[in-house]
């Protein structure tokens, strides 16, 4: 990716993960998985839907190359932090008492992070980012389940 204002192309890049969209614009969504048992095997067809967010992309690079070195120095102390959490791995300990570890609630410093990130490069984001937004909308998770040989229909897990 090519620097953007006083980002560096992989700096432009990280923004656009805790921004949550494709740098590209373009996203493929699974909007469900139908699952077909009419034969030997059961077999899963997951159905789609492309979006289009070039226009989203194009502004938010727009406005990156407003920023100014100052608030890029702010931000880029935080992309810092942001990949910090994102590579953290909960350590798990195991002993005569069992499995032990500590759950850490990194999801809230993340949506903390890109919320102050967006702020300071005068962006407006959703919470858990683009996608997450897109997800919610148009139901990415949801499954629905078919029997054959007039047996039952029903959603399944959200």
């Amino acid at each position: 990716m090519l620097p953007i204002g006083p980002f560096s192309g992989p700096q432009v890049a990280q923004l656009f993960d805790v921004f949550g969209i494709p740098a590209s614009g373009m996203s493929m969504n699974t909007i469900a998985l139908v699952m077909y048992p009419f034969s030997n095997v059961d077999t899963w067809n997951p159905a789609f839907n492309s979006g289009n967010m070039t226009t989203i992309v194009n502004a938010i690079k727009a406005q990156l190359a407003l920023v100014d070195v100052d608030t890029a120095t702010i931000v880029n102390a935080d992309l810092v932090t942001w990949q910090t959490i994102r590579d953290s791995e909960m350590k798990v300990s195991q002993d005569e008492n069992g499995a032990q570890g500590t759950i850490i609630d990194d999801m809230e410093r993340r949506r903390i992070l890109r919320i102050r990130i967006a702020n300071n490069c005068g962006i407006s984001v959703p919470k858990d980012g683009y996608l997450a937004e897109l997800e919610a909308v148009y139901g990415k998770s949801l499954k629905e389940f078919r029997a054959g040989g007039g047996g039952f229909g029903g959603l399944g897990d959200r």
